[in-house]
């Protein structure tokens, strides 16, 4: 009997934890009313609207910042108010990610990334730019040094991704696994919360307005499917004969607590980069812009001293 009445309380079971785990797409008025500041704007650039960030004196040294996969271009606010008073700061939201949201292509290639950027670059005038990247923001910037050595005065790479044996190159090159779909429709706020606190070398130190402000993002209009897409078409190879061409003087700073992409992996940056040193953050892991911001970019303010 109890077996029987089970069973017929299924759908409704079912019916219920899907209501309770369903996590729909936040509306675009919502998110602009929480994020939009008075620095930002929608430029059409390669075909897609880019949702940038633009500070500082326009004549002041340019520097163009690329967050990381599932981020946005919020991760970098604590070190832009710390360089705006000497730099020209350049943020967006990468392709598939926060405001800008999907490509209308479909296409998340590193070659297509590499594109927009170069794209915008030429849009804004800016010929010659110090550019900041973070973990896939970090692959990026490293690629574009390569592709266009003249564009780059310094490179900050931040716990970057390129490494095959790196996890989240594997993770990421291997594809969705069959379950992810399921995040278009569901996202717990918990399992956010455990994915950042792995991502801190001290999760006491994440705080509860960062884990909602990653929520909000990933839950802007068809991020989670742009993302998927993204992760599908993301291919890691061995970097190293690309890296020995960057000519840029190079900075590479890294958490000793990473966990997320393993600290080894500085030393093999430093190795295939000719011009480049590393700094070293203790205790701190793969989001040290947002894990120990002042102490992280006053290491990068002085690389970047005009």
């Amino acid at each position: 009997m109890t077996s029987l009445l089970l069973l017929g309380l299924l759908p409704l079971i079912i019916a219920v934890l899907g209501w309770a785990l369903w996590t729909p797409d936040l509306r675009r008025a919502v998110l602009l009313a929480r994020y939009a500041g008075p620095h930002d704007a929608v430029l059409e650039i390669a075909g897609i609207r880019l949702w940038v960030r633009d500070q500082g004196d326009p004549s002041a040294p340019p520097i163009v910042m690329l967050h990381g996969f599932g981020a946005s271009l919020q991760t970098w606010d604590r070190w832009c108010e710390a360089l705006v008073s000497a730099h020209r700061i350049l943020c967006f939201d990468l392709p598939g990610f926060g405001l800008t949201g999907p490509d209308p292509t479909g296409s998340y290639s590193d070659e297509r990334s590499l594109l927009i950027l170069a794209a915008l670059l030429q849009h804004i005038g800016l010929e010659r730019v110090d550019l900041v990247g973070h973990s896939l923001g970090g692959r990026y910037a490293w690629e574009f040094a390569a592709k266009f050595p003249h564009s780059v005065r310094r490179l900050v790479l931040v716990s970057p991704d390129g490494f095959a044996g790196n996890a989240p190159a594997f993770v990421l090159n291997a594809g969705p696994p069959a379950w992810a779909p399921l995040l278009r429709y569901t996202m717990p706020k918990i399992l956010l919360w455990v994915d950042l606190a792995i991502a801190y070398g001290n999760p006491r130190r994440l705080r509860g307005a960062i884990v909602a402000r990653y929520d909000d993002m990933l839950r802007a209009p068809g991020v989670r499917a742009a993302l998927l897409a993204r992760w599908s078409q993301i291919r890691v190879s061995d970097p190293r004969s690309t890296l020995a061409t960057v000519s840029a003087p190079t900075l590479i700073v890294w958490g000793t607590r990473d966990r997320i992409v393993r600290p080894s992996q500085a030393q093999e940056f430093a190795s295939a980069i000719p011009s480049s040193q590393i700094e070293w953050l203790a205790g701190v892991g793969h989001l040290p812009q947002e894990e120990l911001p002042l102490q992280s970019v006053a290491i990068v303010a002085k690389f970047l001293r005009p």
